[in-house]
């Protein structure tokens, strides 16, 4: 942002001879996090759907912290699910689609990685990512990649590809939603959650593009979920 600086003489001082001002400025760390590392994913159900055969990074912190990712298998098959870069002792496990049942895990103990590969019939599946003993780091991420073998994938439809687009974002009462790419299901739902997950926000998407009202909303930082009948897209918006 802009920002100003004034300089004044108190109780009316001032003098012939200059001063000499100075500002610095320090550049601020950005987190190493994905988008799709959402607030809402410490369950399965605020889980943002991930792409396949691409790096997913994420940060276990506070200490507790759950992390879930959802992707979808449109034509059964192999896929290597894979935790690496890990600055403490992670696990990793694979859940069927109502994201409590286990089918597979990984735990080898300290930052060695870990794998996950196996046979996957087509539908819904999520990965969790966790720390051993509550183990976790508030600046170093980890990667997580789904690998995808002779399985297929589908991201929102069919083979769409899908990419949701907000503006303006921050907002202050409307948001304007786009998502393209892809075909807009007669079950479409929009959805607002907050930071602990908690759906705030619902209502039925009628198509591609469409104007919500945020502006009841406390000011924060929000996930909007666009629910495509088979699968979900995620993102962050901020309401001032």
């Amino acid at each position: 942002g802009t920002y100003y600086i004034r300089v004044f003489g108190y109780n009316g001082a001032n003098s012939a001879t200059c001063y000499t001002i100075t500002a610095t400025a320090t550049p601020v760390a950005q987190g190493c996090q994905s988008t799709y590392d959402v607030s809402s994913n410490g369950t399965a159900t605020g889980a943002a759907t991930i792409p396949f055969n691409t790096d997913i990074k994420g940060l276990v912190s506070p200490s507790g912290d759950n992390d879930y990712y959802k992707f979808v298998v449109t034509s059964g098959g192999t896929a290597t699910v894979t935790l690496t870069t890990l600055p403490a002792d992670y696990e990793l496990a694979v859940y069927s689609s109502n994201g409590t049942t286990q089918l597979a895990s990984s735990t080898n103990g300290s930052t060695t990685s870990e794998t996950i590969t196996r046979t996957y019939t087509a539908g819904t599946y999520y990965a969790r990512v966790w720390g051993y003993n509550n183990a976790n780091n508030a600046s170093s991420c980890y990667t997580l990649k789904v690998q995808l073998g002779t399985a297929s994938r589908n991201e929102i439809a069919g083979n769409e590809v899908a990419i949701l687009k907000m503006s303006p974002n921050p907002t202050s009462n409307i948001l304007n939603v786009s998502l393209l790419g892809a075909s807009v299901s007669k079950r479409a739902v929009v959805q607002v959650l907050d930071a602990r997950g908690t759906i705030v926000m619902e209502q039925s998407m009628k198509r591609n593009t469409q104007a919500i009202d945020v502006s009841k909303l406390s000011v924060g930082t929000y996930v909007l979920r666009i629910n495509n009948g088979s699968s979900t897209i995620t993102s962050k918006f901020v309401k001032q």
